[in-house]
């Protein structure tokens, strides 16, 4: 029997629900460690405690702690996620993969991006990180390199980051969040006008500004009536027009909400992931998402939505305009999105997960890598 150990700065149900079922299927765990309980930054933008068993790491004698637990029994799995977050959690993967542990990583790929993740605008601290960051990685690889298992890569960008940094290509295993499927309502779709929504927090590197002016452009360019809601953490008084603040969709309600629109827009200038792009599918609900957007790559393969170019609105509008120009076409990416989202589930991460473990990895079913 297999014990499954997850390191994380903090437990969160982007990959809880994942981990919970990969520890059924090893057979023991997951026992989660993490850095902190809860996060005040992601308790404003409206994330929630997960109702699940954890151990934090103590503030004093953390080291010796976690090199007890580390070495407490050899058949142990250590997944790690988001190391970098918390220098305690960084340092216990240092050390576990010197003393030859079994460690996989949880990975989504670094950004190259110097705007910030939770704030408005980019500081010269923000450039500074960005401007080191391929070279932090790069000393990373040389460490990671011959010495961890594998490594679970959030979208293809990641993959290739980890191939250039040295990581042989068997040990990165292309992966994703997952969520569970909730219920949701019959999708209506008998408006005249092309419903749109976009759900995340309020900052800048989210791409609202791209949105807007997306927007501008189509209706100047066809003169068709459009819907852009907007739902969101944050300040409302930066939603720019003609973009329409409807305040925030209740955690695990995300699906429920997309259901009732005909396109979920994501202009991220960087994204990891986009687990919301995961939430739209399993609504039903096509997506149109620029490419520096993780999932994207979902959408290119099963052609639920489309990709546009990050920053360039233009771009967007003319796929805007495409899809309001034929209804057919909404049709079609909606019969993919219901193909897809079975595909997105804990239960099938998990599997995936467990056979690339045990040594015999199967194909990814999400995206081309």
């Amino acid at each position: 029997m297999t014990v499954l150990v997850a390191w994380q700065p903090l437990l969160t149900d982007h990959q809880r629900h994942t981990l919970d079922a990969l520890g059924h299927r090893l057979g023991n765990g997951p026992h989660y460690i993490v850095g902190r309980e809860d996060d005040a930054e992601r308790g404003r933008q409206g994330w929630t405690q997960v109702a699940a068993s954890r151990a934090v790491l103590p503030r004093r004698g953390w080291f010796s702690w976690a090199l007890r637990r580390l070495t407490r029994d050899p058949n142990t799995i250590h997944i790690f996620s988001s190391p970098f977050e918390d220098p305690r959690l960084i340092t216990i993967l240092l050390v576990a993969l010197v003393s030859r542990e079994r460690v996989w990583l949880i990975s989504e790929p670094w950004s190259d991006s110097s705007q910030s993740y939770f704030g408005k605008s980019s500081t010269i601290f923000d450039r500074l990180k960005a401007l080191l960051r391929p070279i932090v990685y790069a000393i990373y690889g040389v460490v990671l390199k011959g010495r961890v298992e594998g490594i679970f890569a959030m979208s293809p960008l990641a993959i290739r980051q980890y191939r250039a940094v040295g990581i042989d290509k068997h040990r990165v295993h292309p992966f994703g969040y997952f969520v569970p499927l909730t219920a949701v309502g019959p999708n209506l779709h008998d408006h005249r006008e092309l419903r749109c929504a976009f759900v995340g927090t309020l900052i800048a590197r989210k791409g609202l500004a791209d949105f807007a002016t997306a927007l501008h452009s189509f209706s100047a360019a066809t003169g068709l009536p459009i819907i852009a809601d907007v739902y969101g953490p944050g300040d409302p008084a930066s939603v720019p027009a003609p973009l329409t603040y409807r305040g925030r969709i209740e955690f695990g309600k995300t699906s429920a909400a997309l259901a009732n629109y005909d396109l979920l827009i994501v202009p991220s200038r960087h994204d990891g992931w986009g687990v919301v792009v995961n939430e739209a599918i399993q609504a039903g609900t096509p997506v149109l998402a620029s490419n520096r957007t993780g999932a994207s790559a979902m959408i290119e393969r099963w052609g639920c939505g489309a990709v546009f170019r990050a920053g360039d609105p233009e771009d967007l509008a003319i796929v805007l305009a495409r899809i309001a120009a034929d209804p057919a076409l909404l049709a079609v990416m909606r019969a993919a999105a219901a193909v897809l989202a079975p595909l997105l589930t804990p239960a099938v991460a998990a599997d995936y997960m467990a056979a690339a473990i045990a040594g015999r990895p199967i194909p990814n079913p999400w995206y081309d890598a």
